[in-house]
């Protein structure tokens, strides 16, 4: 098994799809944080992806007044 963090910075241009609709372009910068899970077998493949990602975090970012 293998994980790396990550964290993505940008500015939403566009509008983002959600299942509650679309949040529409806000031109606000976002940051992103996530953790990947990696699961080999013994030959080396992978073979399970695990992503968690802060989508609450995001959303507020984006909805904040």
């Amino acid at each position: 098994m293998a994980a790396i963090r990550f964290t993505f910075e940008g500015t939403q241009t566009g509008p983002m799809p959600t299942p509650n609709g679309t949040v529409p372009p806000s031109n606000r910068k976002v940051v992103l944080q996530g953790t990947e899970f990696f699961t080999f077998n013994s030959s080396g493949k992978l073979i399970h992806l695990e992503t968690l990602t802060n989508d609450l975090g995001l959303m507020g970012q984006l909805t904040a007044k």
